[in-house]
């Protein structure tokens, strides 16, 4: 096989190769994510022999392991042959205020590798492999299996604290007496939102199998937890409705009525604010098509242009009003038209 770092330093093959080989620092992540490996780094260095014997693994196989995340830089070996978190991999800790170890566990999960390993047959028909290889879809599978939806609310919550203080910088969301988060999963957007603006208060709605895991957890008293399916109805009243990374699960007919809820619960001088990655024009490096074409396999939805937005808007009764840049993801902002 060929090393990645074939060729000149001007020939766009060494990086090719590794695109070619992501698979490999997926999974290495994965692995070490699942062994508590940067957590057990988190209060210093330590050898490879001392981190196998918290990891209850073979020495040998660890080593060549933290060699590899070394190479990735999420670690660093010093002469000593000791291991330290490097900027990049504390990212990885449990604990870090922005971890994405859910985002690492989730990925590394079969339910989303093995759709993947079909993107073939997803392509020749257009069809999310995931249903094809489940029989049913992400979010139905989710319902049945426990485990693996804790997985997946885990990721979801590490996202939104990743996105939530670009969003609180970027936009006002004091404005706002009440604001209601539809398929808002744990709260962590919410109760950022809120404990910034004390005098807002919230609705957290989600399907029931959601709900009963959230009331357990210690919430703000001014945010009501609502079991609430948005394709049938959301809480009525707000002045604020948040879907954040929701349309980007759902085809465009689906989305409409998702969002035509939405418009008879909200009130007149209301505003709908969607939290997705908005699409960039053609040619323009972009990492929204990545989650794009993980949608294609995954579900039936896609991400979507400012223009898309618009037109959905415009079909459910909304008009788009701005677009506001939170990072990675925008704020897609709408009012209700008559």
């Amino acid at each position: 096989m060929m090393p990645p770092d074939v060729g000149s330093k001007t020939s766009p093959l060494p990086e090719l190769i590794q695109m070619i080989w992501g698979f490999m620092a997926s999974q290495a992540i994965y692995v070490a994510s699942c062994l508590e490996i940067f957590d057990f780094l988190s209060n210093g260095e330590k050898s490879s022999n001392e981190l196998a014997i918290d990891c209850e693994v073979s020495a040998d196989a660890l080593g060549r392991l933290l060699s590899f995340l070394s190479s990735l830089d999420l670690l660093f070996e010093n002469s000593s042959g000791h291991y330290s978190l490097t900027e990049r991999g504390d990212y990885l800790r449990s604990g870090h205020s922005q971890s994405i170890r859910g985002m690492a566990l989730l990925y590394g999960q079969s339910f989303f590798w093995e759709p993947w390993g079909n993107l073939l047959e997803t392509v020749k028909t257009g069809k999310p492999a995931f249903d094809r290889i489940y029989g049913e879809g992400l979010f139905d599978y989710l319902e049945k299996n426990p485990s693996a939806a804790a997985i997946f609310h885990i990721a979801m919550e590490g996202g939104s604290k990743i996105s939530l203080q670009s969003a609180l910088d970027a936009y006002d969301f004091s404005i706002f007496e009440k604001i209601v988060d539809v398929g808002g999963g744990s709260g962590a957007f919410l109760r950022g939102i809120l404990k910034k603006n004390t005098r807002s208060k919230g609705v957290l709605c989600d399907l029931p199998s959601v709900v009963e895991r959230v009331k357990s957890e210690d919430l703000p008293s001014r945010i009501e937890v609502v079991c609430s399916d948005m394709f049938v109805s959301v809480p009525k009243g707000g002045d604020a409705y948040i879907y954040k990374r929701i349309l980007h699960d759902w085809d465009d007919d689906e989305s409409v009525r998702i969002l035509s809820n939405c418009r008879k619960a909200i009130v007149r001088h209301g505003r709908l604010l969607v939290i997705e990655s908005v699409l960039k024009q053609p040619g323009q490096a972009d990492p929204a098509r990545w989650m794009d074409i993980n949608m294609l396999v995954m579900l039936t939805g896609r991400e979507r242009t400012e223009e898309d937005y618009r037109r959905i808007f415009k079909a459910a009764g909304f008009t788009l009003t701005c677009v506001t840049s939170i990072g990675r993801e925008s704020i897609v902002e709408g009012r209700p038209y008559e």
